[in-house]
C-alpha cells in the first residue's frame, strides 16, 4: 500500500491555493506546508508545518520530522540552512534527525535532487518562482523504497 504526500511552499498569503489543494488532492493522506505561508497555525490546518522567514505565528514549529514506513521526512523552511544554493547543512540536519528525505522551501525553486543519500525536495512556490515558472507544488507516492515525485502546477494540475 502506498502513501501519497502533497508538499506545498510559499504561498505568501495565498490562501486559497492551500485550501483548494488540500479539498482537491483526495487522494493524499498527508500535507506537508514549508512555510512562508504568512498565515496562522489554525489557517493551516490539516498540514504538517513548518515556520518560515516570513511567518510569525510561533505556535508554528521550526522543524519537523515526518514518519512514513521506511522513510523520515525532515521538513525545514530552508532559511537558515541555504547558502548559495549549497544543500550540505540541510543534509547534516537531516541525518542528525535519522531523516533520508528532506522537504524545504524558501527559494521559490522546484528541486528534486539526491545528494549523499539524502532525497531534497523543494515544490517550488504557490506565490511566484524565481525561474519564471508557474506556480508549483508536488505529489509524493512513497511505497516502501520507491519514491514518485511529481511536479505539479498550480492551478493546472488540480483534478476536476
Amino acid at each position: 500500500m502506498s502513501t501519497v504526500v502533497i508538499v506545498v511552499s510559499d504561498n505568501h498569503l495565498r490562501k486559497e491555493t492551500i485550501h483548494d489543494i488540500r479539498q482537491f488532492h483526495t487522494e493524499a493522506q498527508i500535507f506537508i506546508h514549508c512555510g512562508d505561508s504568512e498565515m496562522s497555525y489554525k489557517e493551516l490546518t490539516g498540514y504538517a508545518c513548518v515556520r518560515g522567514n516570513c511567518d510569525y505565528d510561533f505556535e508554528i514549529p521550526s522543524s519537523l520530522v515526518v514518519d512514513l514506513e521506511d522513510h523520515r521526512i525532515f521538513v525545514v523552511h530552508g532559511h537558515r540552512q541555504l547558502f548559495f544554493r549549497n544543500y550540505i547543512e540541510l543534509i547534516k540536519e537531516a541525518k542528525a534527525n535519522d531523516c533520508d528525505i528532506v522537504c524545504f522551501g524558501h527559494i521559490h525553486r522546484y528541486v528534486d535532487e539526491y545528494q549523499d543519500g539524502i532525497r531534497l525536495l523543494n515544490p517550488g512556490s504557490l506565490r511566484n518562482n524565481r525561474d519564471g515558472s508557474p506556480p508549483s507544488y508536488m505529489r509524493l507516492t512513497i511505497d516502501k523504497d520507491l519514491i514518485q515525485v511529481e511536479h505539479l502546477e498550480y492551478p493546472k494540475d488540480l483534478p476536476h
